[in-house]
């Protein structure tokens, strides 16, 4: 079809910093794909896709972190573990408000949203933070993932590991204040 893209277009504008083309390039894939699941090649978007790109916004970062979460029913070597790492990344060093609130409901309304929580979770402790806007990423992600009944008891096991780091504890303590009095004795007790 005349808006298919071929791997190479894909791979040349992704590469280009300019957000038009990788915009756009991300859309007619996306479209692609949902016409046809088997297409034999998927973008290979890491936030170091965007870095150096002439703009970022909330439209481009959702696109990319919808496009990374679909991947793993494209590429068998794809794991759930991989792609929390990339969207993670992304929604940490370029995302707002919104692609914390993406990420999160991706994950709490996936099949295994306790297992799904437990990844991301795994992730922003393997990975840490830094950096005010790396922070408020966080924080917003956290607090979304204990909006959930099925994700939040993951969340707060995590919420231990994370108090005594001095990147994740600003994490811990914005969301301490949701925490019920069990929770909080629990989180003292760790």
């Amino acid at each position: 079809m005349a808006d298919d893209i071929s791997p190479e277009d894909l791979d040349r504008d992704l590469g280009s910093a300019t957000y038009t083309r990788i915009y756009e390039a991300l859309t007619r894939f996306e479209q692609m794909a949902e016409r046809n699941a088997l297409l034999g090649f998927y973008p290979s978007l890491t936030a170091d896709t965007f870095e150096g790109m002439d703009r970022i916004d909330d439209a481009l970062v959702s696109l990319a972190i919808n496009l990374i979460y679909r991947r793993i029913g494209f590429d068998p070597e794809f794991t759930m573990e991989k792609r929390a790492r990339e969207i993670l990344d992304i929604n940490l060093r370029f995302g707002s408000h919104f692609a914390s609130f993406q990420h999160a409901l991706l994950v709490k309304i996936s099949n295994f949203p306790g297992l799904e929580a437990r990844e991301a979770m795994t992730a922003l402790c393997a990975r840490g933070i830094s950096g005010e806007h790396e922070k408020k990423a966080a924080k917003w992600l956290v607090s979304y993932l204990m909006d959930h009944e099925e994700t939040r008891p993951t969340v707060v096991q995590f919420l231990g590991r994370m108090k005594d780091r001095d990147d994740l504890e600003p994490v811990v303590d914005y969301v301490r204040p949701t925490l019920t009095p069990e929770e909080r004795e629990n989180l003292d007790e760790w």
